[in-house]
């Protein structure tokens, strides 16, 4: 399976699957956070895994996948559209997204959005801590079939 990771931060999420055997690309904008990623990676004995910049309104990555991946990344309506065009283009006819979002309405607003080309199924779920309970979304998109 080959999977992409949006806006990773320090990589958990893609570093995790890499280690599991997945072909993984890791995607950051910050510079920073692209050399943490490729620390983790590297100390997680991962090497294989892809580390690279990409900008959501450039979107000059090459190549599809199956399944795309990130969290806390829906955090302003203005990004709603990019990530729209990020999955036509990185998202393979059969493959899936899987995103974990905190409960708030540029969430709502990004459901409405991306329910015109994705069957979208959301489900609640919360996290505890001994001093916290965090409530979280998790979106799983593919995409609606084609009208003939």
């Amino acid at each position: 399976m080959q999977i992409l990771e949006l806006g990773a931060g320090l990589g958990v999420a893609g570093v995790t699957a890499a280690a599991f055997g997945h072909r993984v690309t890791i995607t950051e904008y910050d510079p920073r956070a692209l050399e943490f990623i490729k620390a983790n990676a590297l100390l997680n004995n991962c090497p294989e895994a892809v580390v690279c910049a990409l900008d959501w309104g450039r979107r000059e990555l090459e190549g599809q996948f199956d399944l795309i991946i990130g969290s806390e990344i829906v955090y302003s309506d203005q990004i709603i559209d990019m990530l729209a065009a990020v999955f036509q283009k990185y998202l393979r006819p059969q493959g899936r997204i899987v995103l974990a979002e905190g409960v708030r309405a540029t969430g709502v607003r990004f459901w409405e959005r991306m329910a015109a080309n994705f069957n979208i199924r959301v489900r609640k779920t919360n996290l505890r801590s001994e001093n916290e309970t965090r409530t979280i979304l998790l979106f799983e998109m593919a995409p609606k079939p084609i009208s003939p």
